[in-house]
């Protein structure tokens, strides 16, 4: 009797694989390459020389929705602003000398790996909207110090330095979602079906 009732348990077993077991091993084998593509692009980007900062500062910026047995794609999210420079790190400032006399001027400032010709740091939320007449300054959109850097002869040419994302982000999203697919999928879901079959028969 015992044997016929192991039997008919596996066979009820064997029947649920299609509709059970196969969806729910490839959602977790497409998270796992979810997650495991956005940590190579998050780190590749960071090298980047072209962003070059700490991998920590984009961490934050990535949210992945998980796949699902019902849903069985995983979206990855992405904040691509750019980041403002006095995130990045320490700022140095260096001071010019000039020779034979006393006076001094501000050079070049040096943020983590980046380094702003005239760079300054100020607070950016006073002083720096344009001038209206008889209405003095108008307020800006910046709301706290940034490092900003002198673009013209005006007294308010001023840029606030950041750090474009949108490019290498994307293209290192792009490439390593591909290679993850490709380099790590098989893998992935043929152990993701041995869990699911040892939980499944034990």
């Amino acid at each position: 009797m015992s044997i016929k009732q192991d039997l008919d348990k596996a066979l009820d077993n064997l029947s649920l694989l299609p509709s059970k077991l196969v969806p729910k091993a490839s959602a977790q084998a497409v998270n796992r390459v979810a997650t495991r593509a956005s940590s190579r692009a998050i780190r590749l980007t960071a090298k980047d020389e072209r962003v070059k900062v700490p991998a920590k500062l984009l961490r934050p910026r990535v949210k992945i929705f998980k796949a699902s047995q019902q849903k069985p794609t995983a979206t990855i999210r992405v904040r691509r602003r750019p980041i403002p420079l006095i995130k990045v790190g320490a700022t140095q400032q260096r001071i010019i000398r000039y020779r034979n006399t006393s006076f001094t001027g501000i050079g070049d400032m040096q943020v983590g790996r980046h380094r702003v010709t005239g760079g300054f740091v100020a607070d950016g939320s006073h002083g720096f909207g344009e001038y209206n007449r008889g209405g003095g300054y108008a307020g800006t959109k910046l709301k706290s110090w940034q490092i900003l850097r002198r673009v013209g002869k005006g007294r308010h040419a001023l840029e606030v330095m950041r750090i474009p994302l949108v490019t290498p982000i994307t293209e290192h999203y792009e490439r390593e979602s591909k290679a993850g697919m490709a380099r790590d999928m098989p893998r992935e879901m043929e152990q993701a079906l041995l869990r699911q079959l040892q939980m499944t028969f034990k």
